[in-house]
């Protein structure tokens, strides 16, 4: 199948697959790529950290064994790697891979479609916080929010209510929202931009893990204010935080939350910026540099 269809290159999703991949481009002696979505050994470690059930720890410290040497054979190996972060780029770039780029995640289709919604008065949700609720990363930022945030925004909005939705909720998590007052969870939402548009203030609250915090790209389409930790934004260039209100500590970002939702949402320079960026300009980019190894491989007859 893959012969009849005669790719150029393939681009592996992540370093997982690429024995299978490297395999291909050998047969079919085409250059492979990397898509890099953290760097994996030290993302696995915070992972492992932040698991709360033996068997959750059992399962990442298998997928760790020989992780970070597997990684970096296979970023050397391949013809080019195109990181999404651009701080885990510069990471592999100091230990001396130049095949690594920068190139975000795009959604032109979000790009298109930004700013579109229900009105701000018809959303059912004050605020919201959407991604999978499996990884303990992620649980343990829906956790930090409930537990520490959310009762300092109650002294003030005591009928504020919240959304909490994403795939695959830990059951101890699932039980903590049912157990809390004014907080819905809808768990494998069929359409999540809808939903997201269902919100008036967008929170990201994550407090570890690795790459480019994927959710706080897709925020940036909405008409929405978001505020988000300081974490939620590595890997993005500084010069775009200002699309975010962002909060440090549990107070400041309770302070954002309640400032966000007193006055009238406006997209201002920098999230326009951004949306660009991460929108049709990034597929640009992403095109620009495939055409560009496909050249180099055409020229030069080989890959790495």
């Amino acid at each position: 199948m893959a012969r009849q269809f005669r790719p150029a290159a393939i681009v592996c999703e992540s370093i997982y697959g690429f024995d299978l991949a490297r395999r291909l481009g050998a047969a079919l002696a085409v250059p492979v790529l990397i898509r890099s979505h953290n760097i994996e050994f030290r993302y696995m470690a915070t992972q492992f950290r932040l698991a709360r059930t033996a068997r959750q720890k059992l399962q990442i410290a298998a997928a760790r064994l020989h992780l970070r040497r597997y990684e970096v054979a296979a970023l050397r190996s391949a013809a080019a790697v195109l990181d999404i972060s651009q701080s885990d780029a510069a990471f592999w770039h100091g230990r001396g891979m130049r095949s690594v780029s920068w190139v975000p995640p795009a959604f032109p289709d979000l790009e298109d479609e930004a700013d579109t919604g229900p009105v701000w008065a018809d959303r059912r949700f004050d605020a919201g916080y959407l991604g999978n609720l499996w990884a303990p990363n992620n649980v343990a930022a829906v956790r930090w929010f409930l537990d520490t945030v959310l009762p300092l925004i109650r002294q003030r909005r005591s009928d504020i209510d919240i959304l909490i939705a994403g795939a695959g909720a830990a059951p101890d998590l699932a039980r903590k929202i049912a157990g809390t007052p004014n907080v819905t969870l809808i768990e494998n939402p069929g359409d999540a931009v809808a939903l997201r548009r269902q919100v008036r203030v967008l929170i990201n609250p994550i407090l570890a893990g690795g790459g480019l915090n994927t959710k706080s790209l897709e925020m940036l389409f909405c008409a929405s204010p978001i505020v988000a930790t300081p974490f939620a934004l590595a890997g993005i260039p500084d010069e775009m935080a200002d699309a975010y209100e962002v909060a440090g500590t549990a107070q400041s970002f309770a302070d954002c939350v309640i400032a966000a939702l007193a006055r009238p949402y406006a997209a201002n320079a920098a999230r326009l910026a951004a949306r660009e960026r991460f929108g049709h300009g990034g597929v640009a980019v992403l095109s620009g540099l495939l055409l560009q190894e496909i050249a180099a491989h055409r020229r030069d007859g080989s890959w790495r």
